[in-house]
This record gives structure tokens, sequence and C-alpha cells, in this order.
């Protein structure tokens, strides 16, 4: 039976990217199928910077990812020119016993990380720009940073096509149909056969893998820009990117424009997408009341009211844990969707991931905490990371 390429990876965006980009460096015919640009505004890649941080205020399974992201990230970076990433360092703000604290101390003491333990009068000395309360602590992981998402996504798939990748562009998917001897891949225009495939689709994956029906809520993060009275203040060398991740809490980025800091809320969701299609764009005042606020509250050297504005899409599963391994029933599709507000800062290393499963059959990783047939719990509060 003949084949079109050796693999097709549907969507091109934080995570098919980077698995179009791992798989074409292993010497595979790879292709790429997007529906709209590569890279587009409309998902989870949108908006300028994304964290990145060795440490992890979740559970510590991310730290093994990050430190093979960081990896994949300096190498892509080498390949290609390209900075993408730039490591100032981030700070994580809180009390001392709350949740996110413990776990980053947690990760940082069972992996060895670097790191610093601020007091209150040691992030007020170090890093004015912050207003702490009575008794916070501050934990300073100097191996974090951000990185510039549409430029990445835009790096990956270039560099995949140097290698040989062909990426379709503009071309929707209708149908992923596996069999014992492969993959059919339908769009509006013909099929494709293809020995295995990559489902990367972000906020639309759901579609093309019936299995995961009802396993991903489609949310709409807002991010929003606000001026600096002091710009220089705000600059990456002097002000790490920041997370209090609270009800009550933000995440900010250094200014890379220096003119103005991009921050967002991290409290409970508001909005849900019925229809990934249907991406209300449009920010309401409403929506960055609490949140200016907050910035008002906590970073004083900033005027609270937004200067821009913009609403994306991310996929979030009820556990908050990504879904990555072989869709059911077959070993001929793999899955990698849901990343519930971690998925670009670990791209590279799911993107191998998916290119490791495909090759290999199996993944070095440790892929139990995300597998795609695993038991769900009922939908939580969700919280927001930039």
């Amino acid at each position: 039976m003949s084949f079109d390429a050796d693999v097709a990876v549907i969507g091109v965006g934080s995570i098919g990217s980077m698995a179009l980009w791992r798989l074409a460096g292993r010497g595979l015919a790879v292709h790429g199928f997007d529906q709209y640009g590569v890279p587009h505004d409309r998902s989870a890649m949108g908006g300028e910077t994304r964290m990145f941080r060795s440490t992890s205020p979740r559970e510590p399974v991310y730290v093994s990812f990050a430190a093979a992201s960081l990896t994949f990230w300096q190498q892509l970076e080498a390949e290609t020119g390209r900075e993408l990433l730039t490591l100032n360092g981030e700070l994580v703000l809180g009390a001392e016993n709350a949740p996110h604290i413990v776990n980053v101390l947690n990760s940082v003491r069972a992996f060895d990380l670097e790191h610093e333990l601020l007091d209150e009068r040691d992030v007020a000395r170090r890093y004015p720009q912050q207003r702490m309360r009575p008794g916070d602590v501050g934990v300073l992981d100097p191996n974090a940073g951000f990185l510039r998402p549409e430029l990445a996504v835009l790096t990956a798939a270039r560099r995949a096509a140097e290698l040989g990748a062909v990426v379709h562009t503009h071309t929707p998917v209708t149908h992923v149909e596996p069999d014992a001897d492969g993959v059919t891949v339908t769009t509006a225009q013909r099929s494709y056969r293809y020995q295995h495939v990559v489902l990367a689709g972000g906020p639309w994956v759901q579609r093309l893998a019936p299995q995961l029906a009802g396993k991903i809520q489609v949310r709409r993060p807002i991010q929003v820009w606000y001026a600096a009275d002091d710009p220089a203040a705000f600059a990456p060398e002097r002000f790490p990117i920041t997370l209090r991740p609270e009800d009550d809490g933000f995440y900010a980025f250094p200014s890379v424009d220096g003119a103005l800091v991009k921050a967002g809320p991290t409290g409970p969701f508001k909005q849900i997408v019925p229809d990934p299609d249907q991406l209300d764009r449009t920010v309401g005042l409403d929506e960055v009341r609490g949140l200016n606020e907050i910035i008002r509250q906590y970073l004083p050297g900033l005027h609270p009211d937004p200067i821009r504005v913009s609403a994306y899409m991310d996929g979030y599963t009820a556990d908050n844990r990504p879904i990555a391994g072989w869709a059911e029933n077959t070993d001929r599709v793999v899955i990698l969707g849901g990343f519930s507000g971690l998925g670009f800062k670990y791209a590279t290393a799911f993107g191998e991931v998916g290119a490791e499963l495909v090759t290999d059959g199996k993944s070095t990783f440790d892929l139990e905490p995300f597998a795609p047939d695993r038991e769900l719990m009922a939908w939580p509060d969700q919280k927001r990371e930039g």
C-alpha cells in the first residue's frame, strides 16, 4: 500500500509545530495540516509571551518535562539562530503555607533545583515593583523566563520544512480514520494516506478524536496589557515573570516593548467556549475590572486601566493534566491535547513525545498521568496561568 508520507500532524500550533520539527529531524516524511495560517491568533499560542519554568507549582511530574523542554528549546534556537527563550527568572509569590508555594518547594527539593526562598523584606528590597502582604514569601527560579510563542511556532514549522516537511495551511481536516494498515486523513480537497497521525488540534482536537468527547472543555482566557509608570523598572533584567496563583491572584510578564506589561488573572474561569469556531474576541469592562483592582493592589507601578486586551482559547481537562498517548484501540494515532494552561512551556517536550511514540512505539517520558483513557475527575474550579 502506498502512502503520501510517513506521518501527518493535524494542527501546527503550540504542540503540533514542535512534533512536526521533531519528526522531520528524525528523517521521516511528514505533512502538517492547519485550518488557518501558521502561526495564527485564535488558540493558545497568542499573546506575545508565555511562561517557562524549571520548578512546578502543580505536580512534580512536570519537572522532567521542563528539563527536557529547556534542552529542546535551546536546540531549536541553535538550529535556527532565532532567540525564542529569555531566562530572566520567575518569582512565585504567596503565603508560606499556600499549596502552590509548598508544591514549588517540594519540586525544588525533590530534584535539587536551583532556587532562592525570599521573605517579604527580601522581595521588597530586590523587587520593589511588587507589593507584598505581611508574611508572604517568594520562590525565585533563576532557570525560568518567557517564550515568544508566535515566533516559536513559526520557527519550528519553518525548520521542519527545511528538513523536508510539507505544511498544508488553510486546509481543515474533516476526518481521521485509522485502520490496521495506516490512517486516512480527509480534507475538503482530497484524502491522504499515512502510516501514523499525530492529533494536536488544540481547542478543536475533540472533533477528530471521538474518545475525547466531554473530556476537554474549551475556555477563554484573557490577557491584558498595562502601561508602566517607569518602563525600565519592568524590563526583563529587573522584573522576573511573576505568578501569584490565588483566587484573587495574577501573573505578569516583563515588558518586551519598553512600554507595556502583560498580566492576567489566576482566579476561576468565567467563560466556556461551546464552539471553538465562534470565539468571542470582545473583552468587556466587567471582565477586566477585577484584574484592574488586583494590579492596583500588587503592582502599583502599573496604570490600572488596560491599554490593550485580547481573548484566546485553551483546552482543559477536569484534572488539569494534558492528554498524551495512543488513541483508543489503535497504535496509529497519537493524541496530544487538553494542555490545561501548561502547553507552551512544555511544547518541545510533548512534541518529542509524539515523535517518540510514532518512531519507537513508546516514550522515554512518564505518560501514565496523561493517558487518554484515564478516568477523569469531576470538574473542579480551574486556575489560569500565562
